[in-house]
């Protein structure tokens, strides 16, 4: 297995939020405010030379949230 690949998996499986990972719950960039949340979280982790956004899971309980939108992921988080 990709050493990458496995991070992933881990940073998945028992979600944590550090210097180098940024975890949010589901959000829209469709909308303004989903969009500014999703461009703060990519410069906070630019700023520490990369690193990993986890998109749908609770902040708090670090728990999935179901997912709210009528789009698949694909389309609706495509660059």
């Amino acid at each position: 297995m990709n050493r990458d690949h496995e991070q992933i998996t881990r940073l998945v499986g028992q979600p944590s939020e550090g210097l180098n990972v940024e975890i949010k719950t589901w959000l829209d960039p469709r909308s303004p405010e989903g969009s500014a949340k999703l461009v703060k979280a990519m410069f906070a982790l630019r700023n520490r030379n990369g690193g990993f956004l986890l998109i749908g899971f609770d902040d708090t309980s670090r728990q999935p949230d179901p997912y709210p939108f009528d789009v698949d992921t694909d389309t609706l988080y495509h660059p």
